[in-house]
């Protein structure tokens, strides 16, 4: 299979690009996401999950009750915001 460059994913079975057809909200940090194929030979219909696991840049408008692990960009974006708030 050749790469392919931006958004979405390729069928597990034909490695053709699946469209997103739905997703639902599982929790703050996860969500389930409906692909079907698009190839026509194969109309493969599956589920994915996306979750958001670390921060990579801190928000500059931080909520309070989301706790996420820091990447070192992060924790060193942080200090710079820190070292300049003082």
């Amino acid at each position: 299979m050749k790469p392919k460059n931006g958004q979405g994913i390729d069928c597990p079975h034909c490695g053709h690009r699946a469209k997103q057809r739905r997703t639902e909200i599982k929790s703050t940090y996860t969500r389930e996401k409906v692909y079907r194929c698009e190839n026509e030979a194969c109309n493969h219909v599956f589920a994915t999950l996306e979750e958001v696991v670390r921060t990579i840049t801190p928000s500059a408008n931080p909520n309070p009750s989301v706790n996420l692990p820091m990447s070192t960009r992060a924790k060193w974006c942080q200090s710079q915001r820190n070292k300049h708030a003082s």
